[in-house]
């Protein structure tokens, strides 16, 4: 039968003290001649009392054998109390009892055998320490009136109790790996490739088993690596409970090797040759708080190119086809080893494909100096500790797309060819077109600086792609005493400033527009010359005649008071024909001399007359004027 459930002294439901007692065989049949007949007596019956188990832990089960005599008449039921005592008396009041079992009863002069299995407490109840004692007493409710109540218990070891080594239970931590000899606390990773972090690694395992009696307290953060920049712990999986964290406090392991703990370390080598570290495993295993175990892995060196327009292709623009040796881009890619061994660059081992647009004009290392692959191989330091600039020219001899590539040959072990794209444009090269090849002012009177002048004007467009570079002053006039540049301006940048560099656009899309002032002082023929300084490749600079006469004579100017006034037509407002001397109208027609030498009138008159006459001729200088008469010149006089 199994007892019921006992509880620890703070209330909480314990481990079932189970006990389960099995009738045994009857032993003997006690002869009663010359006995008494009388009331029953029940005690342990010598020599068969015994514990199987020589020690055993708190809160293990344990093996009892015994027999209970009858020394009288036959004995109704009654209850059998186990106790553990730290000494031979058994229930003496600080004895812990184990269980109390009901015996259904026994006939009368007879002893039986009886076995019993129990639980001891998990913890102890007692103090003391080893040996202790299993006892038993027999009739322990008082059940059955016996005629001696005294020998219940405590009749001597091998009848109602006997000792028994009791062991604190403690944990017992094992660690083992994943490499032969598992049990070595030594793991070793093998050859991995230095090749940075997340790429080339090897993984190894841990696992801790905890073959103790006890729970295992690992403590928080108790797994951990002494350096950790070489290997990682990658996980901790419990078997049955599942991802362990130590961050946030400790963590027990199940007892009697009913829970494992996995241990996944990572090798991701950051540096070359033998690499070691230590993984640390700290617990409350009394002989064993802290277990290290031996990491080693040997990192191997090797080389990992790094192209800065690996991944892209390398675009030159427009750039003028203007032949070999005119207009051109250079760009540049820088080449580094990244990886953790020497990169070796073969014997001409970057070069381009083609090579009718673009070539290699220099690569020059910044710890090396000028490379030249064209004899000889050449490395690249690791750990991106050196760069090559590679510069590359496109000088087009060809108009529209041109494409080439470059290509790097190499010993990196998974990109020993890189082909960088080449890509441009090719412009029809820049041509300068003017709409006049000279200019004629005619003849200006030379009335001197800011009176009568003459004004013209020269465009300026580019028929080729490529842009047409105007130099920093480039637009000018070589005498320009009677000449002068007044303005220059764009239909698409507006007003141009010559002092500094200019460009005019490609395929007539723009149009400059240079105006050119012509202001005589003195008479005769002039000549000067516009010069434009430009990139076009044949016409620069492009030089433009300039001519004109400076007059030096009289000049007249007719001007009337009806607009417009320079028509030679004058109409008069409606008049009332009421005879002559009666209703009028008048106008005035002005006249100027605006050349240099006075200007002499000899008649001023109407023609047929039909109603209009000459009323008056007055002059701003001289007042009423008798014809003939003459007009200053340069506009000082009017006539009217």
């Amino acid at each position: 039968m199994k007892n019921k459930l006992i509880e620890n002294s703070n209330g909480t439901e314990r481990k079932n003290n189970l006990i389960e007692i099995v009738a045994g065989i009857l032993i003997i049949v006690m002869l009663s001649i010359g006995q008494v007949s009388g009331s029953p007596d029940l005690r342990g019956y010598s020599g068969y009392y015994n514990v199987q188990e020589t020690s055993a832990y708190w809160g293990e089960q344990i093996h009892v054998d015994f027999a209970i005599a009858n020394y009288g008449d036959a004995a109704g039921p009654f209850k059998v109390e186990f106790f553990v005592s730290d000494d031979s008396n058994i229930n003496d009041g600080n004895d812990y009892s184990l269980f109390k079992g009901s015996i259904p009863g026994i006939d009368a002069w007879i002893a039986r055998s009886y076995s019993a299995t129990i639980y001891l407490p998990s913890t102890n109840p007692i103090g003391g320490s080893s040996p202790y004692y299993i006892g038993m007493f027999v009739d322990t409710d008082n059940e059955v009136t016996e005629s001696d109540e005294t020998n219940n218990k405590n009749q001597g070891i091998g009848t109602d109790y006997d000792s028994l080594t009791i062991l604190v239970p403690e944990p017992d931590i094992k660690v083992f790996d994943s490499v032969d000899d598992d049990s070595d606390l030594t793991l070793d990773f093998g050859d991995v490739i230095d090749d940075d972090d997340g790429n080339s690694q090897a993984t190894q395992t841990v696992t801790l088993v905890n073959n103790g009696k006890a729970t295992l307290t690992v403590s928080q953060n108790g797994i951990y690596l002494t350096n950790g920049t070489q290997f990682q712990i990658d996980s901790i999986l419990s078997s049955t409970q599942d991802l362990i964290d130590l961050s946030g406090g400790p963590v027990a392991m199940s007892a009697n090797g009913k829970e494992s703990w996995v241990v996944t370390l990572i090798f991701d080598p950051a540096d070359t040759g033998v690499l070691n570290d230590g993984l640390t495993i700290v617990s409350d295993d009394p002989d064993e708080s802290t277990v290290t175990v031996s990491l080693q892995g040997t990192g191997v060196p090797t080389p990992d190119i790094l192209i800065s327009e690996k991944d892209q292709a390398l675009d030159f623009g427009q750039v003028p086809n203007d032949g070999t040796g005119g207009q051109a881009s250079a760009k540049s890619i820088t080449l580094q080893n990244s990886g953790s061994g020497h990169l070796t660059i073969n014997q001409s081992g970057i070069s381009i494909n083609n090579g009718t647009n673009f070539e290699i004009t220099s690569i020059l290392s910044d710890t090396q100096g000028i490379i030249d692959l064209s004899s000889s191989s050449a490395t690249i330091q690791e750990k991106e500790s050196e760069t090559w600039t590679i510069v590359i020219l496109c000088d087009p001899i060809e108009d529209g797309q041109l494409t080439d590539s470059l290509t790097i040959t190499s010993d990196d072990p998974d990109e020993q060819t890189v082909t960088v794209t080449l890509i441009a444009f090719g412009l029809t090269v820049q041509d300068i077109a003017v709409n006049k090849t000279s200019i004629d002012f005619g003849g200006v009177h030379a009335d001197g600086s800011g009176s009568q002048l003459g004004m013209d004007t020269i465009t300026i467009t580019n028929h080729g792609e490529a842009q047409l570079n105007i130099s920093s002053n480039g637009i000018y006039l070589n005498n320009g005493t009677v000449s002068e540049l007044t303005e220059i301006t764009s239909n698409v940048q507006g007003q141009i400033d010559i002092n500094k560099s200019n460009t005019i656009s490609g395929n007539l899309t723009e149009i400059w527009t240079v105006t050119v002032q012509f202001d005589p002082d003195i008479s005769g023929q002039a000549a000067d010359t516009l010069t434009i300084i430009s990139n076009d490749p044949d016409e620069t600079p492009l030089n433009i005649p300039i001519t004109g006469t400076g007059l030096d004579e009289a000049d007249i100017e007719v001007r009337d008071a009806v607009k417009p006034d320079d028509d030679l037509n004058v109409v008069f407002y409606p008049t009332l024909n009421d005879g002559t001397g009666n209703k009028l109208s008048e106008q005035t027609i002005i006249l100027k001399n605006i050349g240099t030498q006075h200007l002499t009138i000899s008649q001023i008159s109407v023609g047929a007359g039909n109603g209009f006459s000459v009323t008056s001729i007055n002059s701003s200088i001289s007042g009423n004027v008798s014809l003939p008469d003459t007009i200053n010149p340069i506009s000082a006089e009017n006539g009217k």
